[in-house]
């Protein structure tokens, strides 16, 4: 119950089931009838303002007559209890939308803000903008449009790409739709039909290191262009010695033992978001997550036996099991929006599964030229067993990095109700532009790693090292990635 007069443990605790309230798919929620739906940490913030108010409280301030605008800040707290458990928020907070002089037009829309003296108006809605929100929006704004650029994808057929005077050229039908410096440009993706390469192209982008990915209809890596680059000796030879020395047992539990954590972090991630409002979705990952953490430790204790394929089979079968838990907490996760039933790797017909295999394959792309560029040979894996002419190296690495990367972001494309379309041939092209747009963004945006800021790929190019300094004995311990929730 929330009511004219409250301590401050009161405000507290109501602000927390605030947040709480609001679901992962569901960042933004309405607050009143006629109100604009605004964030809850703004809400909550309000709160926190008038936390000694009475129960019904008016402020007016009058700003200078040159400025133009004449602010009123109402602010009513009705007597309304709040239950965590219904799917309606409590009506709480409104406040009038300023009329500029010389608008006769007259409105009811009322949104909630946590200053009223802040003069900044959106021209568009005629409504008032944090100025420090409108800076945080334009650097998102920004950072993203100079992530997609530096990110280069070609997925429309008969499309040319040529280069002029350092400057890649995007043609279709002999029209240039795209002209972007080299420079500018990290990776190239082609995922489309009939797209032709000059030889001009591919020789700057070979000479600038900028690596060329092909994808096949399905979504699968098929070829890549990158300048002639080969595994370094010394660290292929520790690789090897790592079957002989012992290490090769200690990196391939640190793989399975990465997975394990980010699954459960993966978990918790959504269960935060949920935990008030779903109570059977919260006991299904309270009991999920302690039979994971119970794997976890029987992996931790693991006995070494002298046949490493053995060891190397008891590790794939305490993470087959710990991945049979997780998925069947991603079916619950996902009911609502899409069917899932089970994961299935290959030939997947269902959308889910589809578009996590695709989300893969542009993970895997990045970390094959990772492993490259640090002078790892992709051939030589510890976790996966070798095959022939393929790069087993990545499927180790990729373990640490699918759910923080890849699942988190294939999820919440569901749950928030974005359209996903699958056609006979697989994924639509649309909805490829989707998923490859919202991975790059994941990849390449910055979180915190041991107390510096990266981006996921500059950690995998760390978790590289980390592993070729190990071999190499300038560390005694590899330590996998595990992502915050």
């Amino acid at each position: 119950m929330l009511t004219g007069n409250n301590s401050l443990e009161q405000i507290d605790k109501f602000a927390q089931e605030m947040v709480d309230y609001v679901w992962y798919n569901k960042p933004f929620v309405k607050i009143h009838e006629s109100a604009e739906i605004i964030s809850p940490n703004t809400a909550c913030r309000l709160l926190y303002k008038n936390q000694d108010s009475t129960k019904e409280q008016q402020i007016e301030k009058e700003n200078n007559a040159n400025t133009g605008v004449n602010t009123t800040l109402k602010i009513q707290l009705t007597n309304t209890s709040y239950n965590c458990d219904t799917t309606e928020a409590p009506s709480m907070v409104t406040k009038e939308v300023p009329q500029l002089k010389g608008d006769t037009k007259q409105t009811d829309r009322k949104v909630i803000r946590h200053d009223a003296s802040d003069k900044a108006i959106d021209p568009k809605e005629n409504i008032y903008i944090d100025p420090e929100v409108k800076v945080r929006r334009r650097k998102r704004e920004y950072y993203k449009k100079r992530i997609l650029t530096g990110n280069l994808v070609i997925n429309t057929p008969n499309c040319f790409l040529g280069q002029r005077k350092g400057r890649i050229i995007v043609k279709l039908q002999k029209q240039i739709i795209k002209e972007i410096a080299a420079e500018k440009i990290d990776h190239i993706t082609i995922d489309a039909r009939a797209v032709v390469l000059s030889s001009n192209v591919i020789m700057l982008c070979v000479n600038k290191g900028i690596p060329i990915d092909f994808f096949n209809f399905k979504g699968e890596p098929i070829a890549k262009i990158y300048m002639t680059q080969m595994p370094d000796a010394k660290i292929s030879i520790a690789q090897t010695q790592a079957f002989f020395n012992g290490k090769c047992y200690d990196l391939a539990s640190s793989f399975v033992e990465g997975k394990i954590c980010n699954q459960i972090n993966v978990i918790k991630y959504f269960l935060k978001y949920r935990k008030k409002i779903d109570s059977e979705f919260t006991a299904l990952c309270i009991k999920i997550i302690k039979e994971m953490s119970n794997f976890e430790h029987k992996l931790k204790h693991l006995e070494r036996v002298k046949d490493f394929d053995l060891f190397r089979n008891r590790l794939m079968a305490i993470e087959g099991a710990v991945s049979s838990k997780y998925w069947e907490v991603v079916s619950t996760l996902l009911e609502n929006d899409v069917l899932f039933v089970k994961r299935e790797r290959q030939r997947a017909r269902d959308i889910v599964n589809s578009c996590l295999n695709y989300a893969y394959s542009i993970m895997y792309s990045r970390i094959w030229q990772i492993l490259i560029q640090q002078g790892l040979n992709p051939m030589i894996s510890y976790l996966h067993k070798e095959q022939h002419n393929k790069p087993t190296l990545c499927y180790d690495l990729m373990e640490e990095f699918r759910q923080m990367v890849v699942d988190r972001t294939i999820f919440s494309i569901f749950t928030k109700g974005r359209e996903i379309k699958l056609t006979d041939e697989g994924i639509s092209l649309e909805s490829r532009k989707l998923i490859i747009q919202e991975i790059i963004e994941r990849l390449k945006g910055d979180i915190t790693f041991r107390g510096t800021k990266m981006n996921y790929e500059q950690i995998m190019a760390h978790q590289a090292r980390a592993m070729i300094d190990f071999l190499t004995d300038k560390k005694v311990k590899y330590r996998p990635f595990i992502g915050k929730y």
